[in-house]
């Protein structure tokens, strides 16, 4: 159908993939078909199939997902199609994309790789892009087909090892005293170096560094953290002593 201006608009009768054929996957559940047979994936309804509590949290990887699209050469407004949903009969519109399978999959790829529902999401776009270059392909045999997904899975995977690192890293530093940079809490030293980060053990090498420290006439210099409260923090060498006598 066409606007007063005479231009073609969607029909409002996208339509869901059928219960009955749709896959395993949620993401499968909420992937719509338009008039056309071009499909999308609302922004809005993958937002609690990410993991993500609220729309502003998912905007941040979403806007990372646009800059990947843009740097990439994609069209950008094609892919993230914005659009406005209307809260009840009165309310005020809410801000929601229709993304394609590639604006999907690069969601999914800046996601958080800590909640395991981004990973499900990843491994899911990655195997549906991988399905439609399959079919876009010359037929090949069925072993070459799965190998092919495993490969594509595979690269995946290690793409969240290297995201889980670098996370790693950064909240190590985020753990330690901004503006003294010697200075480290146990958690936070333990992450960066590779220890264990049990309570128990931390809570051991904590009393060791302390131990040291007054006996070299100083003391931990406390700072608040926004999840354990009040924490000490440690010069990095008496860290480095600690560790390696709690761990013998």
């Amino acid at each position: 159908m066409s606007d007063a201006t005479g231009a073609q608009i969607l029909a409002p009768t996208d339509r869901p993939v059928p219960a009955m054929v749709a896959r395993t996957s949620p993401f499968d559940a909420i992937r719509r078909v338009r008039p056309d047979g071009s499909e999308y994936w609302p922004a809005r309804d993958m937002q609690p199939l990410m993991g993500y509590s609220q729309w502003s949290k998912l905007k941040t990887p979403l806007t990372r997902a646009m800059a990947t699209a843009k740097n990439q050469g994609l069209d950008v407004a094609a892919n993230f199609a914005r659009l406005g949903k209307v809260s009840g009969s009165r309310g005020p519109s809410q801000e929601d994309y229709e993304l394609s399978r590639t604006a999907a999959y690069l969601l999914a790829m800046n996601g958080d790789p800590n909640k395991p529902e981004v990973a499900a999401a990843q491994m899911y776009f990655a195997a549906k892009t991988r399905e439609a270059e399959l079919a876009q392909a010359a037929p090949a045999n069925p072993l070459d087909v799965l190998q092919g997904m495993l490969d594509s899975l595979r690269a995946n995977a290690e793409r969240v090892t290297i995201l889980e690192q670098q996370h790693a890293v950064t909240a190590a530093k985020v753990a330690a005293i901004e503006g003294q940079h010697d200075w480290f809490t146990a958690l936070g030293y333990a992450r960066l170096h590779g220890h264990a980060t049990d309570r128990k053990y931390l809570a051991r090498v904590g009393q060791r560094a302390t131990a040291l420290l007054r006996a070299q006439g100083d003391a931990p210099q406390p700072r608040q953290d926004a999840t354990f409260g009040s924490v000490n923090t440690y010069p990095v060498t008496v860290l480095e002593i600690a560790f390696a006598e709690v761990s013998r």
